[in-house]
């Protein structure tokens, strides 16, 4: 009876941490960058040097790098794929969106992003049995020896810390849940207008 009960208070225990942990997660679109981000960077009046670097990845419908005229994206425009170019290594990243759109799209009966109006998207879920594979307890044992692994790994000089996917927003989130949300300028005197036009007070 003793040896049941020390079974079930480890059991116990390591459920706990195990619901405590952060999880290890990200978003894995397959372009070399978000167009939400840069669609932030325009309706906020970035300059172009702060945008610079997004302008290269979004083409106009010729293929060419957009430069100044945002709009040119939603006129036939696109974003490169992973890797930016042939070679970068690009292909992976067309490979792997590929791959996505075939889960996404052609399995879930939804329609693929070829063939989908921007900006409807059809999605794909899934969820891996770990106890056909391995023990949870194996697994995740694992996933600390892998994660501790890579925090070890020898860094270059001056590089930051290692970060899996999840952790930085995990951080921001707390960061953002303590002193607030900042909201540029530009954003505020938006927000400002429209609830003079709808007569809604703003207290921001």
């Amino acid at each position: 009876m003793r040896r049941r009960l020390d079974v079930e208070h480890e059991q116990d225990q390591r459920q706990r941490q195990e619901d405590q942990a952060e999880p290890v997660d990200g978003e894995n679109a397959q372009a070399v960058g978000p167009q939400g981000q840069r669609a932030d960077s325009d309706e906020a009046g970035d300059p172009p040097a702060r945008a610079g670097d997004l302008d290269q990845q979004r083409l106009d419908a010729e293929g060419k790098p957009i430069e100044s005229d945002p709009n040119l994206y939603f006129q036939g425009g696109g974003i490169l794929p992973l890797g930016g170019s042939t070679a970068l290594g690009a292909w992976k990243g067309f490979g792997l969106a590929l791959m996505v759109d075939a889960l996404a799209g052609a399995l879930s009966d939804g329609g693929a992003s070829t063939v989908l109006p921007s900006p409807q998207a059809s999605h794909f879920f899934a969820a891996v049995r770990i106890d056909a594979f391995t023990t949870r307890e194996a697994f995740l044992d694992r996933i600390e020896e892998m994660k501790a692994k890579l925090r070890s790994a020898p860094r270059q000089a001056g590089a930051p810390p290692l970060t899996f996917a999840g952790e930085a927003e995990a951080a921001l989130e707390a960061e953002r849940r303590r002193d607030g949300v900042p909201l540029h300028p530009a954003v505020i005197a938006a927000l400002q207008q429209m609830c003079g036009e709808l007569g809604i007070e703003y207290d921001l």
